[in-house]
C-alpha cells in the first residue's frame, strides 16, 4: 500500500536541515522525517540555491511555486461563462475537458475540476 502524497511541513524541513548539517545521508534523514528518500533528494535539489539548504528559504520557495502553479491560475470568469453555455447545450464535463485540451491547452481543465466547479 502506498501512502498519499503530502507537502513537507516546516518541522520536517528543519529536520532535513539539521540532518544535512550533521552530514547524515539522505536515506537516514528520510527515515527520521518519515518520507521516501527521493523526497529528500528532490527537496534538497529544488531548495539549495547556494549549496546550503535552509528550511525557512525552502518553505518560502515552496509557497512561491505553489501559488504560481497552473491550477491556481485558472481563468475562472472565462471558464464559468463558457461552462454554463456548454452545459446548457448538453455537453458533458468529459466532452468540455477534451474540447478545451484541444482548442485552448493553456486554459484546459480536467473533467474532475469541472465537476467540482459545478458542485460549488
Amino acid at each position: 500500500m502506498t501512502t498519499p502524497y503530502r507537502q513537507l511541513t516546516q518541522g520536517q524541513r528543519y529536520q532535513i536541515e539539521a540532518g544535512l548539517r550533521a552530514k547524515e545521508s539522505q536515506a537516514s534523514i528520510a527515515k527520521q522525517v518519515g518520507v521516501h528518500p527521493s523526497t529528500i533528494s528532490r527537496e534538497v535539489r529544488r531548495n539549495r540555491p547556494e549549496n546550503i539548504y535552509k528550511a525557512i528559504c525552502a518553505t518560502q520557495e515552496s509557497y512561491v511555486r505553489r501559488v504560481g502553479a497552473r491550477k491556481f491560475c485558472k481563468p475562472i470568469a472565462w471558464l464559468s461563462h463558457h461552462l454554463a453555455i456548454w452545459l446548457k447545450h448538453g455537453m458533458s464535463p468529459e466532452q468540455i475537458a477534451h474540447r478545451l485540451k484541444q482548442e485552448k491547452p493553456d486554459q484546459a481543465v480536467s473533467h474532475e475540476w469541472i465537476y467540482r466547479f459545478i458542485a460549488t
